[in-house]
C-alpha cells in the first residue's frame, strides 16, 4: 500500500526502449525496499526479480514489459537498470520474437530444430515426435511447438516425475519424446524415473534439462545444477550431453532424432556467443570436436565453458603459448581417443566446466589421461559450496571461469 501511494505522484521513467507498467514497477519498488531476491507476479505472468546493493539499490530483472506503457517509480529507486542477460536490447518479449532472438544469438534453439525454423518439417514429416514440459514450455521457447503441434506436445504442470515417466510409456508406443524441465528439478526430483524408466528401460527418451548451471542466477542453489552431470552419467545406460552454441544443439539434436537409446543434454538459459556457424558445424556422434592443437597445454570444455576457452586459446596464442582445445560436448560417452591423443601432444590438460568438482568433465577426464598418458590434469569448475549470487556472468567472473581466469590458469601451470 505504501508503495502504491508513492507510485500515485512520481514522474515518469523511461526504460532505455522499454517501460514497466504501475504492477511490475510497484513489484520492484517493494523489491528495492527489502532488498533481497524474489519472484513477482505482474497479471498473469511470473517475473524473477533480481536486486543487488551497488551504492544504491539497483533492480536487475527479466521482465515481460508491456510495450508502450510506462512506469512511475518512488524517489528511493535511484538507479533500475534492465540486465543484458535477460532483456538484450532489440529483443521483443513474445514467444516468438524470443524464439527469433535465440536463433540469432545463439542460447539453446530446441524449439526451432524441431520446428525446423518456419516450415515446421521435423515435426511434420515425423508425427511421433512428442515434446513433454513441466510448465516449463517459456523456458524451453516451445510454445510456438504447442501451438503448432497440439497433439504433439504434453504438458504435465510441475510434475518432473510425471513428465518421466509419462515420456518413457510414451515412447515404448513408439514415439519420439523429449522432456524438457528445469536441469536442476529433471536431474534430482525426477532422478528416480530416469534411472528406472528411462535408462534401465531403454526407452527413447532424451531429457532436456533446460537452464542448466548456474542460469537461474539469483535465484541460488536450489534452482542451480551443478550435480547434474555426476549424477546423470552415474547411472548405466544414459548419455550425457552439454553442445556449446545453437549450431552444435541443431546437430546434435538431429541426431539423436535417428537413434532410440535415452540421453540426457543440458543447455544454459542465457543466449551465448557462437562457436561454430551455419556453414562450419563439424559434427561426429560421441567425438570430441578438435577447436585448436596445441603442444603446452590441453584445454577440455564442454558446454558454455567452450566460448571463454576459445578466447583463452587464442590469448595465449598472443603471447607465444600453445594451447588446444577440445570441445567434449559428449561428456558421457566420452571421447577418450580423441582426448588421449591430444594429450599426449600437451604438458598440462585443464578441464573446465560449470559444475562441481567431484564426478563431471574433470574427473572424467582424470581417469583416462591417468591411466593412458599420464599428464597433470586440473580442474577448473565451481566451488564445492554454494555459489555467489550473481549472474552467470558474474558467477564466473567471480571463480575466474572466463578467458583470462583459464589464460592465467595455463601460464600459471606452464611455469
Amino acid at each position: 500500500e505504501e508503495v502504491s501511494r508513492q507510485l500515485q505522484d512520481t514522474k515518469v521513467v523511461p526504460m532505455k526502449k522499454r517501460k514497466w507498467n504501475k504492477v511490475q514497477a510497484a513489484a520492484a519498488a517493494a523489491l528495492c525496499l527489502l532488498a533481497t531476491s524474489t519472484v513477482a507476479y505482474a497479471g498473469n505472468r511470473l517475473y524473477h526479480m533480481y536486486v543487488e546493493k551497488q551504492g544504491n539499490y539497483r533492480v536487475e530483472t527479466g521482465i515481460q514489459a508491456d510495450a508502450g506503457t510506462s512506469v512511475q517509480l518512488p524517489e528511493q529507486i535511484h538507479d533500475v537498470a534492465i540486465s543484458t542477460n535477460y532483456i538484450p536490447d532489440g529483443m521483443t518479449w513474445t514467444d516468438e520474437d524470443h524464439l527469433q532472438y535465440t536463433a540469432q544469438n545463439g542460447g539453446f534453439t530446441f524449439s526451432s530444430v524441431l520446428l525446423d525454423s518456419d516450415d515446421f518439417e521435423k515435426a511434420k514429416e515425423d508425427k511421433n515426435i512428442v515434446v513433454l514440459c513441466s510448465d516449463s514450455r517459456g523456458s524451453a521457447s516451445m510454445t510456438p511447438f504447442a501451438d503448432a503441434f497440439p497433439e504433439q506436445f504434453v504438458e504435465t504442470g510441475i510434475a518432473e516425475q510425471n513428465l518421466v515417466s509419462i515420456s518413457a510409456g510414451l515412447a515404448k508406443c513408439g514415439k519420439k519424446t523429449f522432456a524438457c524441465s528445469p536441469a536442476c528439478f529433471l536431474s534430482t526430483r525426477s532422478y528416480e524415473q530416469a534411472k528406472i524408466d528411462c535408462a534401465y528401460s531403454n526407452t527413447n527418451v532424451k531429457l532436456i534439462g533446460i537452464s542448466g548451471g548456474v542460469s537461474y542466477g539469483a535465484l541460488g542453489m536450489s534452482h542451480h545444477s551443478a550435480q547434474d552431470i555426476a549424477a546423470m552419467a552415474a547411472i548405466p545406460n544414459m548419455r550425457v550431453y552439454l553442445p556449446s552454441d545453437r549450431f552444435q544443439t541443431a546437430k546434435l539434436v538431429e541426431a539423436l532424432l535417428t537413434d532410440e537409446k535415452p540421453a540426457y543434454i543440458r543447455v544454459g538459459r542465457n543466449a551465448v556467443a557462437d562457436i561454430y556457424s551455419e556453414e562450419n558445424t563439424p559434427f561426429e556422434m560421441d567425438k570430441a570436436t578438435v577447436l585448436s592443437e596445441g603442444t603446452d597445454v590441453l584445454l577440455v570444455a564442454c558446454g558454455e565453458m567452450v566460448r571463454p576457452a576459445l578466447d583463452a586459446a587464442a590469448m595465449l596464442k598472443e603471447e607465444g603459448i600453445s594451447a588446444g582445445l577440445l570441445d567434449m560436448y559428449c561428456v558421457k560417452p566420452l571421447d577418450k581417443e580423441g582426448l588421449v591423443e591430444a594429450a599426449k601432444k600437451a604438458k598440462v590438460v585443464i578441464s573446465i566446466e560449470e559444475h562441481a568438482p567431484f564426478g563431471g568433465l574433470g574427473s572424467m577426464v582424470s581417469l583416462v589421461v591417468g591411466a593412458e598418458c599420464p599428464r597433470k590434469v586440473v580442474h577448473m569448475s565451481l566451488p564445492d559450496a554454494p555459489v555467489i549470487t550473481g549472474t552467470s556472468k558474474e558467477v564466473f567472473d567471480y571463480y575466474g571461469l572466463n578467458a583470462e581466469g583459464i589464460a592465467a590458469k595455463a601460464k600459471e601451470l606452464l611455469k
